[in-house]
């Protein structure tokens, strides 16, 4: 069992928790993960996919004006200190942004997911 997969309380089978990229932002969502073998579905629990989902909402709606200010700002300090910065830092910040998501993503605890058509007997 390494970071990047766990295993199946079902069959034992180790299951990936990032299959693509969109899974690294999705996974705290609310994004259903499941095992191949069994088909088994795992997700994160109910209160870290609200907080999380408010979160990515928060930040699509701020995102803009927060971006202008630390662009206004960064350019003030700029022109004072005479530092001649470019497309570096906003490729460092991305990066790093990925980075974080990522280890998020890893660390989340998965629950196995209990729809109702599974427990009806389909």
């Amino acid at each position: 069992m390494s970071l990047l997969t766990f295993k199946c309380s079902n069959c034992g089978h180790d299951v990936t928790k990032i299959n693509s990229f969109k899974d690294i932002f999705t996974i705290k969502t609310g994004k259903k993960i499941v095992c191949k073998n069994c088909e088994s579905e795992y997700k994160v629990e109910k209160l870290i996919s609200k907080i999380s989902y408010f979160y990515a909402l928060l930040m699509s709606v701020l995102f803009p004006f927060v971006w202008l200010a630390l662009t206004v700002l960064i350019d003030k300090v700029v022109n004072v200190y005479n530092l001649h910065l470019g497309i570096e830092v906003w490729l460092f910040a991305a990066i790093l942004y990925i980075c974080i998501e990522v280890i998020v993503a890893l660390i989340l605890p998965l629950k196995k997911y209990e729809n109702e058509e599974n427990l009806n007997g389909k």
